[in-house]
């Protein structure tokens, strides 16, 4: 089980489930948010959870550094900068330019904190859906030849030992909804590698709970593969646990229907959506995650395939300093 996995604490345990008063009488659904921006280090995010036991694997293999290649304004990276810097590890960026044209002349937002953070940085021209491969070979063996011993992590941390940090996060929603007397019709989150969502739904399978996980897809993948990733890392995640249970692709609900055109990339809805939740709640979204999951809660509520009655949790994954490069759309809408 998991209490018995290498873990170790790096998040701000348990994050705080609050009830958005105005904005469940805004959409008519009864609506909570669960608090992993509160998570603590590094400005905060769903990403710690996933670190606390993927850096106790670095730890156990006796690595001194860390590559990991992801988007340029990537949340993950500034995690695992601001994490591995609290346990003496050396963090190598290998930047895509993603959803970008081309390389920045500026740093803002999370390239901003990386830099901030000590991050050894290289940034390549490549889409979000190309690999990295090359450079992060060369790189390792570098690395190795210098008498490193490097640890390479996939970006976002999408792996079987990333999504354990969400199968516990399962637990403590489900302990939380306890004390407060409250059954959650819905967890509704925003997706990108599956991991998060592998997770949640490994642990409500080992419950047997008939709430319903639906992660909004960002658009980094297609529907397909990004069910087949959230189906995968649970399973991985279940044999690792020992626990006898196998999560179906029917499972794994993802919807497609707010990508705007792929990951990164942001609209009209995506602005309102955050602008609703920050004038009703106070609390800042931002456009390549939170805000296209706020944008699907909206439309699910507004089309009635979440009654007036159920009761919804919404994951804010945090991701709040993505939301600077994109101030010309909030000047735009």
């Amino acid at each position: 089980m998991i209490g018995k996995l290498k873990r170790i604490r790096i998040a701000n345990l348990p994050t705080p489930i609050e009830k958005a008063f105005n904005l469940s009488e805004t959409l008519g659904v009864n609506v909570w948010f669960k608090r992993d921006d509160y998570t603590g280090i590094g400005l905060w995010g769903n990403k710690a959870r996933k670190l606390e036991f993927l850096i106790a694997d670095v730890l156990d293999k006796g690595c001194d550094t860390i590559i990991t290649s992801c988007g340029i304004q990537s949340n993950w990276a500034r995690m695992v900068v601001a994490v591995a810097n609290k346990f003496r590890l050396k963090t190598y960026l290998i930047l895509r330019t993603a959803q970008f044209k081309d390389i920045p002349k500026e740093y803002d937002g999370n390239l901003l904190l990386d830099y901030i953070l000590g991050a050894d940085i290289k940034m390549v021209k490549l889409g979000i859906d190309e690999e990295s491969t090359q450079a992060i070979d060369e790189l390792y063996s570098e690395l190795k030849s210098r008498g490193c011993k490097p640890y390479v992590i996939p970006a976002g941390g999408e792996t079987a030992l990333g999504a354990l940090g969400y199968y516990k996060a399962f637990m403590e929603i489900l302990y939380q909804a306890e004390e407060m007397d409250l059954n959650f019709n819905y967890i509704i989150h925003a997706t990108g590698g599956g991991a998060t969502q592998a997770g949640l739904v490994l642990g409500l399978k080992s419950t047997g709970l008939k709430t319903r996980v639906i992660g909004i897809n960002v658009g980094a993948y297609s529907g397909e593969r990004l069910r087949r990733n959230v189906v995968n890392f649970a399973n991985e995640a279940a044999e690792i646990m020992d626990l006898n249970v196998k999560v179906n692709e029917n499972e794994a609900m993802v919807i497609n229907d707010y990508t705007f055109g792929g990951y990164g990339l942001a609209s009209r809805e995506v602005i309102e959506a955050i602008k609703l939740a920050a004038h009703t709640e106070g609390v800042i979204l931002e456009p390549v995650y939170t805000g296209k999951a706020m944008v699907g809660l909206v439309d699910l509520a507004k089309r009635k395939m979440i009654k007036n009655d159920d009761n919804v949790l919404f994951i804010h994954t945090g991701g709040v300093p993505g939301i600077f490069p994109y101030r010309h759309l909030f000047n735009q809408y």
